[in-house]
Parts: structure tokens; C-alpha cells; sequence
């Protein structure tokens, strides 16, 4: 199933930044650590809002988005 986003390069990239994945990303766009994990399993789907608010949190550049949201 296609989820439309790589977790393992956003994993990547939020370790770099020394920040956590369902804890300190999910409150910094505002999602409970359910409502994070829903979306970077595939079973929801971020908004423009909450990837607007990933690119800014992580400072992506457009290869980093790209290899993370699979556009």
C-alpha cells in the first residue's frame, strides 16, 4: 500500500534535529500521538497544514520534502 509519505527518511530527519517522532513533532503540529501515528502509517493523511508545519519544525529543504512526502 502506498502511504504517500517515507517514514524512514522522516524518522531520519527528525532524529537529526534531536526531536522525537509521535512526542515533541506531533505537539509542534498540534496532533495527539494517535492522531500522528494514523497519519504516518497511511491510514489518514497529513494536511497541507500539518506538512507546512513538519517543513518548518525539521527545516526541509525541497530534496528533504520530496524523499519524505513522496512528491
Amino acid at each position: 500500500m502506498d502511504k504517500g509519505i517515507n517514514t524512514n527518511e522522516l524518522k531520519a530527519e527528525v532524529a537529526r534535529k534531536g526531536m522525537t517522532l509521535g512526542g515533541e513533532l506531533a505537539e509542534v503540529i498540534n496532533l495527539s500521538w494517535s492522531g500522528f501515528w494514523k497519519k504516518t502509517s497511511g491510514q489518514n493523511s497529513f494536511t497541507l497544514d500539518e506538512v507546512r508545519a513538519i517543513r518548518d519544525a525539521l527545516d526541509l529543504d525541497d530534496r528533504a520534502m520530496k524523499n519524505i512526502f513522496l512528491i
